[in-house]
Formats: C-alpha cells, structure tokens, sequence
C-alpha cells in the first residue's frame, strides 16, 4: 500500500511541473498611437483622440487606459473570446473651460487571460491638440567634460505655441544647482538663452545631469531631455589650450587684433 502511495505521489508531482514548464509567461504589448499633424489639425478643440493596440500569445483580457492632467477620464474593457490582436480607437471630449496647450498624460495596460499584466505605455497630448511644449540644451553637448571650480556655458532653446514664460535648467549628481530666465510680456513663442553654470570648488569630481525645462503662460512646466557632463579636478585633465585671432590679410597701424583662447582648466595668460 505504502509502494502504491508513493508511486501515485511521483505522478502527481510530474504532472505538476509539467504544467508549470507549459504555463504561459509571456505578458502582452500595449502601443500607444497619438494622431498625425494633419489629423490633429482637422479635429475639433474639444477632442482627444488616440488609439490603443494590444498584442498577445494567446489572448488578451482586459485594457486600461487612464488620463490624467487637463483631462481626466477611465476606459476599461474585458473580452470572453481569444482575441490576440486589436487596435482600438478611442475619443474624449473635454471642456471648452480647459486652455489649449494643457497637456494630458494617457497611460494604457493590459491583461491577458494568464494573468500576465504588460507593462504600461504613455502618450502625452494637449488640451486642443496644439504642438506639445519643447526645450533642449543646445550647449554643451552629452559627455562634455567640465572643471572643478570652473564654469561652463549652457544654451538652451525652448518653445511653445502658448507663449514662453520661463526656461532654465536644473543639475543633479555631483552638485545640485538650479537657474532659469523669466521673460516680461510680450511674450514670445519660441526663444533661446545662453546662461553660466557655475561649477563649485568643493565638487567631488563625478557624473551630473542637466535638465532642461520651459515654463510657459499657463504656468505649466515641460522638461526636455538632459544630457550628463563629467565633472573632473583640474589636475587629472589633460588639455590644451585652444587659440584663434582675428586678422585681415592687410593691416593697418590703428587695426585691432582680436585674439581668443578657451581651455577646459581656465586660461590665465593670453596674448600675441
């Protein structure tokens, strides 16, 4: 009886592992899609449009979308057949009360009849589908090495069909800084700044993140993406300096010679 117990506990036990070795791991995909200009452009101020597409090896559950920002709003659906590929369409209406260029965040997921949850996907509209705010740092460019105790220049561009109010930046990592321009009226809809950042004597040389950012009329904030400077002492650097002048191939005894030099570690001698 014992022999008879045990053989039917073996069995048993296989027959687990084997469904377990066959049990579906594979999460479904969600793709966001947000309209092309042109079909932004023909759709009315009150409108959000965009579509959801949902992939699965075997089949698809449920999809959930969630807006937040200047209009919030659910969409859920559960499906009883084996459906493994869908794009759906999806509209909103939004208040005529909300000013254009308000963004919306739409985030989507989905299930499949496993259990096995996608991971999420996001999509970022405007209120009015009006172009989205845009700032980028034009200067110094990703990977740039900067000087303990020396400061480097940092232009940023920045616009938006609702006016800039503000753009700055913002540093992390081996220091943390901050600093922004702020425009008075009339203001305009794109515009770029050249600003100073200062790096501090007392750094421990190491990695920072510059983040763009731009402020507009209605007061809402859009960063751009940042780029990373290593930060060095003076000492490890190994740099030379760069001279140029300018000159006509003719001169003349009252003409003036304007000469120009940059170096990572600080110029402290210039001449001709």
């Amino acid at each position: 009886m014992g022999v008879c117990f045990a053989v039917l506990l073996a069995a048993a036990c296989g027959e687990s592992t084997a469904n377990d070795a066959l049990a579906d791991r594979a999460a479904p995909s969600v793709d966001l899609v947000g309209p092309t200009t042109a079909a932004a452009a023909s759709l009315p101020d009150t409108t959000l449009s965009f579509s959801v597409h949902v992939k699965d090896n075997l089949g698809i559950k449920s999809i959930h979308v969630d807006l937040t920002g200047g209009h919030v709003a659910k969409f859920d659906t559960t499906f009883t057949s084996a459906i493994t590929d869908i794009t759906l369409p999806l509209t909103f209406t939004t208040l005529r009360s909300v000013p254009p260029g308000t963004p919306v965040t739409v985030i989507a997921s989905a299930t499949d009849g496993a259990g096995n949850k996608s991971k999420t996907d996001t999509l970022r509209l405007t209120i009015g589908n009006v172009p989205p705010a845009e700032v980028k740092i034009t200067s110094p460019a990703n990977g740039t090495l900067a000087v303990v105790g020396k400061s480097l220049i940092v232009s940023v561009s920045a616009r938006t069909i609702v006016k800039v109010r503000a753009v700055g930046f913002r540093t992390t990592g081996a220091f943390v800084s901050a600093d922004s321009v702020l425009f008075a009226n009339p203001l305009r809809d794109s515009v770029s700044i050249l600003d100073t950042l200062a790096i501090p004597s007392t750094v421990t040389p190491g990695t920072t993140t510059i983040t763009p950012f731009v402020l507009d009329s209605l007061g809402q904030r859009t960063n751009g993406p940042a780029i990373t400077i290593s930060v060095q002492a003076a000492a490890s650097v190994n740099s030379t300096p760069v001279v140029t002048f300018g000159l006509t191939s003719r001169a003349e005894v009252s003409d003036t010679i304007h000469v120009e030099a940059t170096d990572q570690t600080g110029i402290t001698t210039i001449g001709y």
